[in-house]
């Protein structure tokens, strides 16, 4: 999970969307309420299923979190990729480039065709 929390990280610095918090990657509960086991069971055992409860129902909710901030770099992602698309990358001809892409203004005279 760690592996999956730093490229995250580095996937998230590269294309320039906001890091997780790490308070948000704690992904912390409120009360916790374990589950119901026979009365058999010895104490210790008894710890030992509910602190893996506890393990599983953490690593459940950091996989979810991390599934859900995949998907939130796949869109950036892909919008990147369709802006990459449509940007010269070549200059369209050859001389002086005296100014940059975009819209112009042109002035009109009154009496011409806008």
């Amino acid at each position: 999970m760690e592996q999956l929390v730093a490229f995250d990280s580095k996937l998230r610095m590269t294309i320039g969307i906001t890091p997780i918090d790490p308070d948000i990657r704690r992904v912390g509960v409120g009360g916790y309420t374990g589950p119901t086991l026979p009365p058999q069971i010895s104490a210790p055992t008894a710890a030992a299923v509910q602190h893996l409860d506890q393990d599983v129902g953490k690593l459940l909710r950091e996989t979810k979190l991390q599934h859900e901030s995949f998907e939130e770099l796949e869109q950036a992602l892909k919008q990147k990729q369709d802006m990459w698309t449509h940007l010269p990358s070549i200059q369209p001809t050859p001389g002086w480039i005296t100014s940059g892409f975009g819209s112009r203004w042109t002035l009109h005279r009154p009496g011409q065709a806008a």
